[in-house]
């Protein structure tokens, strides 16, 4: 990567960043005017868990990082010529559509067994209720945002980056509309209506974000609806091999969220709702500060690895570098700061001032990882640039064992009020392991070729 080229990603992360704070900021908002709607209690754990669940089963599906497997195939596509990556764009969103919807009925079939499992015995009856309720309307956004990251694939691969960082901007302000009206019902008011108020926007504005994205792309390609439900010919063999790879890493990856997430409901003092609120400010600080530099680096990280592995190392150690600049600092910052950002933002309506206070402290062992975790999310791309999806599966396998055996360790030998703190710690550390690992298999890899 050319000190021009530098100089281009750095300006395309800066754009990318200023879209993405502004569609963080509504997200922050939406944080906690649920928090404040719903509190830490038995419904806001409930909704959190059902919020959490298809997360899970959404990023195994490969939706988080659809982008970076997808990447690689549409820019192969476009050499070929118009009309066929036109051909290959229709039957990626018609494949991707038909796969997720196939999930999504099969989850809601399993429901009512898949819920108890989280948390086992110490979940009481009425909170599997309440996450079972909910999950019917949560469960279906796995869809929509598996067809979204699809979009935002196309969308990445003709180098329009604006739109899909604020498409979330859509979800967000829908539920802050229904937090809006949750706020102002009476104290008293009905469990189902709360249900029937927060499922609605939820789908909704998972409805909104993907509509936006496929407008933006017929905008911008000229693209038309085509349902073309098959990749026969169009190197599904090799698409297969790599979704192979890539569903067995996320799954490792989440093995240690679901872990995680089932702890939290049989702890005593930190459930689901404080550390899901700590999690999404620092999935926002992630995505203002080092996602903006990862999106703008995939595409040459692509070109790159399709030219020689060298281009490609160095391309992978420009990006790192120019996330350990911003991260860094800026993680140290807000660790400081964590504490007095979630009073002064949480302690309102339904969340309480030891709420708050219990989520700044979460949030601020989660900051102190966030470079870590940026690397190691940057070094997936760099492999998949490369086709190579097993290593990396099996650098995630080494840090997400060692993120479960200490979150087993947190919870059986820690004190319940220090539960979130040791369960966000245990996940740094793992990201630190894999980070560490994975760039000695990425030098490693790129020197074989």
């Amino acid at each position: 990567m050319t000190g021009d080229s530098t100089r281009t990603v750095a300006t395309r992360s800066a754009r990318i960043a200023a879209a993405t704070l502004t569609s963080r900021a509504t997200g922050f908002i939406r944080t906690v005017s649920l928090g404040a709607a719903l509190g830490a209690g038995l419904v806001g754990n409930s909704y959190a868990t059902a919020l959490m669940l298809p997360g899970i089963v959404y990023e195994i599906l490969l939706g988080g990082i659809g982008t970076a497997i997808l990447l690689p195939l549409l820019h192969k596509a476009q050499t070929k010529g118009d009309k066929y990556a036109g051909d290959f764009t229709a039957r990626i969103i018609s494949v991707s559509t038909l796969s997720f919807v196939a999930v999504v009925i099969v989850l809601m079939a399993t429901l009512p067994l898949v819920i108890p499992l989280l948390g086992g015995s110490a979940v009481s009856a009425e909170a599997n209720r309440l996450a079972i309720q909910l999950s019917v309307f949560t469960v279906p956004t796995i869809a929509a945002y598996g067809v979204a990251a699809t979009l935002t694939a196309c969308l990445h691969s003709h180098k329009v980056f604006g739109v899909p960082a604020i498409a979330p901007m859509a979800n967000n302000l829908t539920l802050i509309a229904a937090a809006a009206i949750l706020l102002l019902t009476p104290a008293g008011t009905s469990t189902t209506t709360t249900i029937s108020v927060l499922g609605t926007a939820t789908l909704m504005g998972a409805a909104l974000q993907v509509l936006l994205l496929y407008l933006t792309l017929r905008r911008t390609t000229g693209y038309r609806w085509s349902w073309q439900p098959s990749l026969r010919g169009y190197g599904l063999r090799a698409l297969a091999r790599t979704l192979g790879w890539v569903i067995a890493y996320t799954a490792i990856a989440q093995a240690g969220t679901v872990v995680t997430l089932g702890l939290l409901r049989a702890s005593s003092t930190t459930g689901p709702m404080i550390y899901n609120n700590a999690w999404i400010i620092l999935m926002m600080a992630y995505g203002v500060a080092a996602l903006p530099i990862i999106t703008s680096s995939a595409p040459d990280l692509t070109a790159q690895a399709a030219e020689s592995p060298r281009k490609a190392r160095d391309g992978y150690r420009r990006a790192a570098r120019l996330i350990l600049i911003v991260t860094v600092p800026a993680s140290l910052v807000g660790a400081v700061l964590a504490i007095p950002i979630t009073q002064f933002v949480f302690s309102w309506g339904r969340y309480t001032d030891a709420d708050a206070t219990a989520t700044g402290q979460v949030l601020a062992i989660g900051l102190l990882a966030l470079a870590p975790y940026a690397i190691s999310q940057l070094q997936l791309w760099a492999f998949l640039s490369l086709r190579d999806a097993r290593t990396p599966t099996m650098v995630m396998a080494s840090g997400s064992l060692l993120r479960i055996l200490l979150c087993v360790g947190v919870f059986a030998f820690l004190q319940p009020a220090w539960t979130g703190m040791g369960l966000i710690a245990a996940w740094g550390i793992g990201n630190l392991l894999t980070a560490l690992v994975g760039d000695l298999a990425f030098r490693h890899r790129c020197r074989l070729r």
